[in-house]
């Protein structure tokens, strides 16, 4: 009788045989060790060159003793009080007539006024064109897609 198995015509084991390469890993590391320790040097060198050229003044003053305030904006000391007087001068400035611009003819009136005059007369609105065409009054609604003015 014939042999029914199949011939193996691989490697009798079926795992890595060989271990990883030691020093590759050796150099690797100690280049790495290296760089980092350049990098560290070379930063400590520039740190203490920024230290060295310095401009020391002679005495350093705080913002606390200083004389001269801080530039704006500044901490608010009473807000609530400085909150009061904008909402009055923003009350006073809605509740008066006054002019915006007199040279150009441009007036306030106060706020009540105004809503009163708009519900009595209403929004202004512009009639649309008139025309007899359809097709005209289409595309004469919609711009062009290129840009350009329609030639009709």
């Amino acid at each position: 009788m014939a042999d029914t198995q199949p011939m193996r015509s691989g490697p009798p084991h079926a795992h890595e045989v060989r271990d990883i390469r030691f020093w590759p890993i050796v150099w690797f590391s100690a280049a790495l060790l290296l760089g980092v320790g350049v990098v560290v040097i070379g930063l400590d060198a520039l740190l203490d060159y920024f230290q060295r050229t310095r401009i020391h003044p002679e005495r350093e003053f705080s913002a606390l003793q200083a004389k001269q305030l801080p530039p704006q904006p500044r901490l608010e000391v009473a807000s609530g009080a400085e909150l009061r007087q904008l909402r009055a001068r923003e009350e006073r400035l809605l509740s008066s007539y006054g002019w915006v611009d007199k040279d150009a003819g441009i007036a306030r009136i106060p706020i009540e006024r105004a809503m009163a005059l708009l519900a009595q007369q209403g929004l202004p609105f512009r009639e649309p064109p008139m025309n007899t065409n359809r097709e005209s009054s289409i595309a004469s609604d919609r711009p062009a897609a290129t840009g350009r003015e329609d030639p009709r």
